[in-house]
């Protein structure tokens, strides 16, 4: 078996979630239950930090919330620049777009374990539906920090 070497340009440092127990509202449980899933991006360029924040939700066909939120942070150190960046101007620029699907797809994949341990027994568990990663980062909420 040959052994992988990735070329990542960063390392997991540490991944915490909300800590609260499922809560659903059952008289909302009907057909056209979606998750909702909002992402976040805060960057802290001096220690060379990323944190990807999503944060899950049911919702009913209403657009309505069902559950409450799950959140799951992962915390990223960079060995060099991160993967955006932001100018005098307040512009933001896409400096390794690679990097920035990484640490999103490593995210959801890390949403997706915890989801599916938190749904444990509910009749919400089920397989989550593939998420097109190039998509998804194009709703990114993205803060520095000064």
């Amino acid at each position: 078996m040959e052994k992988y070497e990735g070329q990542n340009n960063y390392q997991i440092v540490n991944i915490l979630r909300s800590q609260e127990a499922l809560s659903i509202k059952l008289n909302d449980m009907r057909d056209g239950i979606k998750l909702q899933l909002l992402p976040y991006l805060l960057l802290n360029n001096d220690e060379k930090l990323a944190t990807t924040v999503l944060t899950s939700q049911f919702m009913n066909e209403n657009n309505q919330p069902i559950s409450n939120e799950l959140t799951v942070r992962v915390l990223y150190k960079f060995n060099t620049d991160l993967p955006i960046s932001q100018d005098g101007t307040e512009k933001v620029k896409v400096q390794n777009y690679a990097d920035l699907l990484s640490i999103f797809d490593t995210a959801i994949g890390v949403l997706r374990g915890i989801l599916f341990e938190w749904l444990q027994g509910s009749s919400l568990q089920q397989p989550l539906p593939f998420i097109e990663i190039e998509e998804f980062v194009k709703d990114i909420r993205i803060s520095f920090s000064k």
